[in-house]
Parts: structure tokens; C-alpha cells; sequence
């Protein structure tokens, strides 16, 4: 936004106020650059973007790979640990570091 402003200061300035055209110009070509850089921007966006989708998709079709959960085929226990079972196995690990928060445990 400062360049479009610095560019338009820059191009009002008339050939009698200055000798030389140069400032003019140089505003000219800070004003069209000003509109480059958020279209350069928008290129790289959408590049980054597309990256992100094609990641998102090739690990979506390695997930496909993977057996699915069936529920009135598999036994649960197979798969999943119940809260009792963690906690027991918490509590020993308590037992064998020794650390005052396995205090319930025993």
C-alpha cells in the first residue's frame, strides 16, 4: 500500500517543479510494481495451497490401505485397551520408578 502512494507522490511531481522527468517515472514503475507483488503472492498461495491438497490425498489413499475395524467380526480386546487395564499398568510403572503420584496405586 506504501508503494502505491510513494508511486503516485512520486508521478505528480510536474516537469516544471523538477528539471527532469526521472521522478515521474520512478513513480510510474513503483506504481505498476505495487500491483505485481500481491499477484506474485497469489501465485505462490495457490502453489502452497495445491501442496497441502496433494499431501492431504496421497495420506487419505495410504488410510485406504489399512484393514478397517469390524465390530461384529473382531474382538475388541485385539484392538483396544480398556481404562481398568491402563491404569493397572500405570500403577506398575509408578511402582517400579518409585514416584509420589502413584500414591492411589497402592
Amino acid at each position: 500500500i506504501l508503494l502505491v502512494f510513494i508511486g503516485l507522490a512520486l508521478s505528480s511531481v510536474t516537469h516544471e517543479m523538477q528539471n527532469s522527468k526521472i521522478a515521474a517515472y520512478t513513480g510510474v514503475a513503483l506504481f505498476g510494481f505495487s500491483f505485481i507483488i500481491p499477484i506474485v503472492s497469489f501465485f505462490k498461495f495457490s502453489e502452497y495451497k495445491q501442496s497441502i491438497f496433494e499431501e492431504e490425498k496421497s495420506f487419505m489413499k495410504n488410510d485406504l490401505k489399512h484393514e478397517k475395524f469390524k465390530h461384529d467380526v473382531h474382538d475388541y480386546k485385539e484392538y483396544f485397551q480398556s481404562m481398568k487395564d491402563v491404569m493397572e499398568g500405570q500403577c506398575k510403572l509408578y511402582k517400579i520408578v518409585g514416584d509420589e503420584f502413584g500414591a492411589e496405586c497402592r
